[in-house]
């Protein structure tokens, strides 16, 4: 019985009910002064699917994403807006969640920024002959 008291105790003060907190709601890129900068522009830079880079099929995917208060992009966020082959998609994912950003700022504050990029797949130009 001894054992217990400390227990309850425990159970008194600890809070019941409490839910991890929620990030904010992430403001649009426009909303933002200054809004998120991409540190490193190489992350936007996929690697080219084989099969399409085989045929010559270049392309382009349209993603929204949010941009966290550290500047790093919230990986449940990456959604794929349009899409010239779904081949490039994967790819696309996985660069822009590798991108880097200074964080978004609203009077001040660092802020979750909802953010729009289009990720290219463009092919070296054919040797002059």
């Amino acid at each position: 019985m001894h054992l217990r008291a400390p227990l309850v105790l425990l159970l008194l003060v600890t809070p019941l009910g409490l839910k991890a907190q929620q990030p904010a709601e992430p403001v649009p890129a426009d909303s933002a002064s200054p809004p998120p900068v991409l540190v490193d522009s190489a992350c936007l830079v996929p690697a080219h699917p084989d099969i399409l880079r085989q045929a010559g099929i270049e392309g382009r995917v349209l993603v929204t994403f949010v941009v966290d208060t550290t500047g790093a992009v919230d990986t449940t966020t990456i959604r794929v807006l349009s899409s010239s082959h779904r081949l490039f998609e994967r790819p696309t994912r996985a660069s822009v969640a590798a991108c880097r950003f200074s964080p978004g700022r609203v009077a001040g504050r660092a802020v979750r920024v909802r953010m729009q990029e289009a990720v290219n797949f463009t092919l070296p130009a054919p040797p002059p002959r």
